[in-house]
């Protein structure tokens, strides 16, 4: 099936997108130069001699790739209208929206858009003590409004508009951003384990429940491998460990 948008009239290369659940492939018509000049990978490939036996449809060449048509359709989509990038700040679903599109830049190596996928999380997530206190008052901010209106404001509630740690660390470890661990790890470590994402959207009525009203945070825990779980427990111990001492030096006073 042609794809509604990037079946382009002027292309002059198909690709073919993995089959569907339901075996269906979707084939996108886009321009080779733009591929070849931002993608290192894709010019070797289009360097590559050709064969009579190469396949066509519609008149141009196709290529079949393992990518999905959903990651595909991200990717052209980048490559084509950058500011399909320009996702709201601190927008908790940041990392789940842009790992597709992540994933197909990092494998034909388009630094262009890598590099504007970093500076989107490093945007969302401090990396040093000062940038962590201007992100504590924009917080602060933000939740400050929520209070004025019951948890709720324009139909969404506080944490659906703050950064959510667990599916940040799983992106930052899945396309190697470090940069943002510390302090998405510091944050997690403030949350109870019971207070789940997921879990707690399974509530009848959830925006005007008491998570929402009282504007609780929760986890994308699922999110979490092992290495990761065990890195959030060493730091909530650490953290634990810093409080008693804190209040041993004060309670001496």
């Amino acid at each position: 099936v042609q794809h509604p948008t990037f079946y382009l009239p002027l292309g002059d290369l198909i690709v073919q997108s993995a089959a569907d659940a339901e075996g269906t492939s979707t084939l996108f018509r886009v321009s080779k130069s733009l591929l070849a000049f931002n993608s290192p990978v894709f010019a070797d490939m289009f360097a590559l001699p050709t064969t009579s036996t190469q396949d066509l449809y519609d008149g141009a060449p196709l290529v079949q790739v393992t990518d999905t048509a959903e990651e595909l359709a991200a990717l052209f989509s980048a490559l084509y209208d950058p500011s399909s990038l320009c996702l709201p700040r601190f927008d908790p679903d940041i990392p789940i929206r842009l790992a597709g599109v992540m994933r197909l830049a990092s494998k034909y190596s388009i630094d262009t858009i890598r590099n504007r996928i970093v500076d989107i999380m490093n945007d969302n997530w401090p990396q040093t003590y000062e940038q962590w206190q201007i992100f504590q008052a924009e917080i602060s901010a933000i939740k400050a409004v929520h209070k004025e209106n019951n948890g709720l404001v324009d139909g969404r509630s506080f944490e659906e508009r703050i950064p959510e740690p667990a599916a940040a660390i799983r992106f930052a470890r899945d396309f190697n951003i470090p940069s943002i661990l510390p302090f998405a790890f510091y944050t997690l470590a403030g949350i109870p384990q019971s207070m789940d994402w997921d879990e707690s959207r399974k509530v009848k009525d959830f925006r005007h429940h008491s998570t929402v009203i009282w504007m609780k945070r929760t986890a994308k825990w699922a999110q979490l491998d092992i290495v990761d779980y065990r890195t959030f427990v060493k730091c909530r111990e650490a953290l634990k460990n810093d409080v008693v001492e804190i209040m041993v030096h004060f309670g001496r006073k």
